[in-house]
């Protein structure tokens, strides 16, 4: 409000705006943790079911850091 009424902008226009930024920024945020794997839901046996391959590989870190100190 206190914006727009600065900017001399209607407050419904700069409140659109937030709205279409804020709606990009959650879905890109969604995206992100569907590739990541961090959207949990219930088991299902259903054919749209996500099944997600468990990690291959541990980090790494670890044992680097036991060679460092060795």
């Amino acid at each position: 409000y206190f914006y727009a009424r600065r900017a001399g902008c209607s407050w419904t226009g700069v409140g659109d705006g937030l709205v279409i930024v804020s709606t990009l920024g959650i879905f890109f945020g969604r995206i992100a943790n569907f590739i990541n794997g961090e959207l949990y839901g219930r088991v299902t046996s259903a054919a749209v079911g996500m099944k997600f391959p468990k990690e291959l590989l541990e980090s790494e870190d670890d044992f680097y850091n036991a060679m460092r100190e060795a």
